[in-house]
């Protein structure tokens, strides 16, 4: 749903969103991550958003977790005529869980303390299932499984995870935001896909590693140590051509698929 940053309309990047990843298989769907705009992004390809039953957060930055206007349109769909929402289970680091009752009550501060969910007579809210995440967790969705690592962001000061999501029909690994860690190489082992971000630029290795980054070439190098089939390339400023990040990701050895993501793409596994 998007394949961008946190800027938009950049002359290299026209019309890219934040990231997002909408994610089914039979039996399930999953949302991968909450950035801005995410609702109308799944509007254009026929999902109602308030029927979206599971969310997992990588971090609490702004273009990955906008979770206050995204629950606030959920609330409103039904006041006039759309559908109301059920439950909604929410993955994420257990820093957003945390501070989640905090941030509700700024952006609504006349609707009931939130606490696990916000039910009472008179509120539409859905109700939230918050799961802490952080550290290496795995937990049943539908008929799937869905694991967690944490991985390094932010100078190491920013709650991080990457997931891994596997169902029958092949296993799926987002990254989010992550610099070359430990975390980010062990969940990715023999992924069928690996959504990787390369926010990094090609030649900046060292720059994107001391924040919490990959480059297009770290991306291939983790892929190609973990055996991964198939590589999606996103999250990405959009300064280099594709045929540059593709040739630096084949600079690591990575020997399958690359594909450079686009807003909207389709990825069958």
């Amino acid at each position: 749903l998007g394949s961008g940053t946190c800027a938009s309309d950049l002359p290299s990047i026209p019309n890219r969103f934040p990231p997002g990843f909408w994610v089914t298989w039979n039996g399930g769907h999953l949302l991968f991550d909450v950035s801005e705009g995410i609702r109308f992004r799944l509007e254009q390809i026929g999902i109602k958003y308030p029927t979206v039953e599971h969310i997992a957060i990588t971090h609490a930055h702004a273009d990955h977790y906008v979770l206050p206007p995204f629950l606030l349109a959920v609330f409103c769909h039904p006041l006039w005529g759309g559908v109301k929402a059920t439950d909604l289970d929410l993955y994420a680091p257990n820093q957003i869980v945390e501070t989640w009752p905090t941030l509700f009550k700024i952006h609504v501060p006349e609707a009931p303390a939130p606490n696990d969910h916000c039910t009472d007579e008179g509120f539409l809210w859905p109700k939230l299932r918050w799961h802490k995440m952080s550290g290496s967790r795995a937990i049943p969705l539908s008929n799937a499984t869905l694991r967690s690592v944490d991985v390094f962001h932010g100078f190491g000061h920013c709650p991080a995870l990457a997931f891994r999501l596997e169902t029958s029909e092949g296993t799926v690994v987002y990254s989010g935001d992550s610099g070359d860690c430990e975390g980010i190489r062990q969940i990715t082992r023999d992924a069928d896909l690996f959504i990787s971000e390369a926010s990094g630029m090609v030649g900046h290795r060292d720059g994107a590693k001391r924040y919490g980054h990959l480059t297009p070439f770290d991306a291939g190098d983790i892929a190609r140590e973990s055996g991964v089939k198939k590589l999606l390339l996103t999250h990405y400023p959009g300064l280099d051509r594709d045929e540059a990040m593709i040739e630096d990701c084949r600079k690591s050895g990575y020997k399958g698929e690359i594909q450079v993501a686009k807003d909207f793409q389709e990825i069958m596994v």
